[in-house]
């Protein structure tokens, strides 16, 4: 695991809020975790898996659609999340700041041409770390 020190994100799991799986799907238990109101990251597995989860893996979305959207679609076949889950991993579903239920950066709120770029690689980048690292301590993996 690397660790970022440029851009310390500490980490606070505030709320779990779990869900019922899409009709059609096996059981699996999604909790959406709100870290410290910077970060969002859903997890997806199946019930009383931590114990028995054959890794943990991180899904980070592209440039456009936030993670849910990308990777947890509530339809029969639309989520790679649950699938991964199925076969007996923990998933986390990150949305990076900017994007779906994380924060945003103050200059959303301004016209494009009066900001500089929202979200630079490096921030990402201390995103997907402070991501790995908390994921690390909530589900006792050794490797995300």
């Amino acid at each position: 695991m690397s660790h970022f020190t440029a851009f310390p994100l500490v980490l606070t799991a505030a709320a779990m809020i779990a869900a019922p799986a899409p009709a059609g799907e096996p059981d699996l238990v999604r909790a959406e975790l709100r870290t410290g109101e910077r970060l969002f990251v859903r997890e997806v597995r199946r019930p009383g898996a931590a114990s028995e989860a054959n890794s943990a893996v991180l899904l980070v979305h592209g440039a456009r659609v936030p993670g849910v959207a990308s990777f947890d679609l509530p339809v029969a076949g639309g989520s790679l999340a649950a699938d991964l889950a199925a076969d007996g991993h923990l998933v986390y579903v990150l949305d990076v700041r900017g994007y779906g239920a994380s924060s945003r950066p103050a200059a959303m709120n301004r016209p494009p041409d009066k900001s500089a770029p929202l979200m630079r690689t490096e921030d990402v980048v201390a995103d997907i770390s402070a991501a790995v690292d908390a994921i690390a301590k909530w589900s006792d993996v050794s490797r995300v």
